[in-house]
C-alpha cells in the first residue's frame, strides 16, 4: 500500500511539473505575441480647418476614416486654422493619449520638424517624402507607377503622337510622374512628343491647352492639378484625357480612364506598420500598386482591347519586380542619367530629380 501511495505521489509531482511548464510556456508565447504588435485604440490626424473644401485633404480624411473603421481604431481630428498653432494641435492630441499622428500637408511637416522631438512617444507620419526625423516618417505613394500605365494608353490612343501633361509646379514628385508617363508613351510610340504645360491658374492653363492643340496637334492629355478645369477644356476641344487622383464624374466619351489613389488602402498599410511598431524604422515608406493604393479605374469603351492588354502586360512585369526607372535612361538633352541595368532609388526621384527623360518638352 505504501508503494502504491508513493507511485501516486510521483505521478502527481510529474503532472504538477507539466502544468507549471505549460503555464510558463504560454506566458512566453503571449509575451512574444504582445511585443510583435502593440495595441492602439486611437490615432490623430491634423487637417486644414477648411479641409472639406480641399479635394486632396477631404480625400485623405475620408480614407483615414474608412481605414480606422475597418481596423476598429478611433480617429481624432484636429482642424488647424494656422500653422503657427500646430504645436497646440499636437499637444492636444498627445494629452488624449494618441500614439500616432498623421500630418496631412507639407506645410505642417516643415513646422513639425522642430516640434516632434518634444513628443518622443508619438509616431508621426506624413505623405510628404524626405522629411525623416527619429519619430517622423514620410509615407509616400508611387503614383508614378499609375502614370506609366496612363502613358502606355495615351501613346496607343494618340493619332498625332503629341500628348500633354498639365501641372501647376515642377517638383521632384511631379517630374517623376511626368517622366514615368513619358516612358509609358514612348514604350508604344518611340517618336512621340510629351509636352509639359505649366500654369498657376485655370485661365492660364486653359489658354495653354488650346494653344498646344492649335500649334502642335496635341490630342491626349493628363494632369497633376486643376483637375476638373483641364477635363472641361479637353471636352470643349474634343481631345482625349486621362483623369487622376480620384474617379472622375465625367461621362464624356473623351474621358479614357483614371489613375487613382485609394487613401483607405494607403492608411490601412500605414496603420498596420504602426501597430507592428515599425512605422518610424525607415526614413521613407513607399507604397503603390502592390498594396492597391494606386489603381486604374473607369475604362472608356474607346480604350481598345489591345491597349488594355498592353497595360496588363506592363502591370504584370512591374508586379514581377521590373522597375520603371531602370537604365539606360537618357534625359531630353541626350545625357545618360541612369546607367544600363541601374535602378534610380525612390529617394533620388523626390529630392534630386531636376531633369526630364527623352521626348519631354516644356511648352511655354
Amino acid at each position: 500500500m505504501k508503494g502504491f501511495r508513493n507511485m501516486l505521489s510521483g505521478r502527481y509531482v510529474i503532472v504538477l511539473l507539466i502544468l507549471v511548464f505549460l503555464t510558463a510556456a504560454a506566458g512566453v508565447i503571449m509575451s512574444f505575441a504582445g511585443s510583435g504588435e502593440k495595441e492602439q485604440t486611437a490615432v490623430g490626424m491634423v487637417l486644414p480647418a477648411n479641409y472639406g473644401e480641399i479635394m486632396a485633404a477631404s480625400a485623405q480624411y475620408d480614407g483615414m476614416k474608412a481605414a480606422c473603421e475597418e481596423m476598429n481604431i478611433k480617429l481624432i481630428v484636429r482642424k488647424n486654422s494656422d500653422i503657427k498653432l500646430l504645436d497646440d494641435d499636437i499637444r492636444a492630441l498627445s494629452e488624449q493619449g494618441i500614439g500616432m499622428i498623421f500630418l496631412s500637408t507639407p506645410g505642417y511637416v516643415q513646422a513639425a520638424k522642430a516640434l516632434v522631438g518634444s513628443y518622443p512617444d508619438i509616431a508621426f507620419s506624413t505623405s510628404t517624402p524626405n522629411q525623416y526625423k527619429k519619430n517622423m516618417t514620410g509615407y509616400f505613394i508611387r503614383m508614378f507607377e499609375g502614370r506609366y500605365y496612363a502613358g502606355v494608353v495615351a501613346g496607343m490612343m494618340s493619332d498625332s503622337n503629341v500628348v500633354g501633361y498639365c501641372t501647376g509646379k515642377e517638383t521632384g514628385e511631379v517630374r517623376a510622374d511626368i517622366n514615368a508617363f513619358a516612358m509609358g508613351v514612348r514604350k508604344v510610340k518611340p517618336d512621340a512628343r510629351i509636352l509639359v504645360l505649366t500654369a498657376g491658374s485655370e485661365e492660364l492653363m486653359d489658354g495653354k491647352i488650346k494653344r498646344a492643340v492649335r500649334e502642335n496637334k496635341l490630342d491626349v492629355i493628363t494632369y497633376h492639378r486643376l483637375e476638373r478645369n483641364v477635363e472641361k477644356t479637353a471636352d470643349e476641344l474634343g481631345i482625349d484625357y486621362i483623369g487622376a487622383f480620384s474617379p472622375s464624374p465625367s461621362k464624356s466619351p473623351h474621358h479614357l480612364f483614371d489613375v487613382c489613389i485609394s487613401w483607405k488602402m494607403y492608411f490601412i498599410d500605414m496603420l498596420k506598420s504602426y501597430k507592428k511598431g515599425d512605422l518610424n524604422y525607415v526614413d521613407n515608406h513607399w507604397t503603390g500598386m502592390e498594396t492597391g493604393t494606386v489603381y486604374l479605374t473607369g475604362y472608356s469603351e474607346r480604350v481598345t482591347p489591345e491597349a488594355r492588354k498592353k497595360v496588363q502586360e506592363c502591370v504584370g512585369k512591374i508586379n514581377d519586380g521590373e522597375f520603371i526607372f531602370t537604365g539606360p535612361v537618357y534625359d531630353n538633352s541626350g545625357i545618360l542619367r541612369i546607367n544600363d541595368g541601374d535602378i534610380m532609388p525612390d529617394r533620388a526621384m523626390m529630392s534630386n530629380l531636376s531633369w526630364y527623360v527623352k521626348g519631354v518638352e516644356k511648352f511655354d
